[in-house]
């Protein structure tokens, strides 16, 4: 078994294997459906509220089920697809993928679709993308590399960029889009504290915070109202990797006292 996900209800479960099926549950276990794809299935999503199974596999395929089984569409790309994502309401499909070759990659990218398959965007970000995520509405994306890139976009905009000393494994994202954390194999967890989404009333009007608000969280690290890294927690028997983790608790505090 290579993925598995399932609703926001715990109603519809679907897992990928790598005997090259997609394959559909009941939270009883009563298998409700079955779609036979090209290769083994790297990724599967379920949308919050279960309507929708998206699946990629190693053949660069991607598949939109509905919760029965039955093919709504499906893509090539060309590319080994290792994450998807979908919106609560399934509006949105988030894809990332890219081909390994030796020790690099082909064009890693991430791609966004509308629920009926028509492709909305796609940007280039470094290394293999290991996992993404986005939030309720879809508008607010993350993703993680092997190279250690953590990458926050609005809609098809990069709103930032941080680097772990690592391969980030996963990543995740609060429902309204204002909190993300990724989890890095150099023992780091990295969190972000976001401005709001804009409003469809708003969305001419910048909605950055002022930069210099920081809010110690708990002697755990720091949350910057930016978007810049907010925290980091080390796991005990690992050594900080970049100058931030550098900074002792106690000068974090005295620099927001000075601020």
């Amino acid at each position: 078994m290579w993925s598995a996900a399932l609703s926001a209800n715990g109603e519809v479960i679907a897992a990928g294997a790598a005997d090259k099926r997609l394959r559909i549950f009941r939270r009883n276990g009563e298998l409700v459906g079955e779609h036979r794809t090209r290769a083994d299935v790297f990724a599967t999503a379920v949308s919050g509220n279960g309507h929708l199974i998206a699946a990629g596999d190693s053949n660069g395929y991607i598949y939109c089920l509905d919760n029965q089984g039955n093919l709504l569409w499906e893509e090539v790309l060309g590319d080994k697809v290792w994450a998807v994502a979908l919106s609560a309401d399934g509006q949105r499909l988030l894809v990332g993928a890219g081909e390994l070759v030796g020790a690099g990659e082909k064009e890693a990218h991430i791609r966004l679709y509308s629920q009926t398959g028509a492709f909305l965007w796609k940007r280039h970000v470094g290394g293999s993308v290991t996992n993404v995520n986005l939030s309720a509405d879809g508008r607010r994306i993350v993703a993680g590399t092997r190279d250690g890139g953590i990458f926050i976009f609005d809609e098809d905009r990069v709103l930032h960029q941080a680097r772990a000393g690592k391969i980030v494994r996963d990543v995740a994202i609060s429902a309204t889009g204002e909190q993300v954390v990724a989890g890095s194999e150099d023992g780091v967890v990295y969190g972000f504290h976001l401005p709001p989404l804009p409003t469809k009333e708003d969305t001419a009007i910048s909605t950055v915070p002022n930069k210099y608000q920081i809010t110690i969280t708990g002697g755990q690290g720091i949350i910057i109202g930016d978007g810049t890294q907010a925290w980091q927690h080390f796991s005990p028997t690992e050594t900080p990797a970049s100058p931030l983790n550098h900074i002792s608790r106690t000068r974090l505090q005295h620099l927001a006292d000075n601020i």
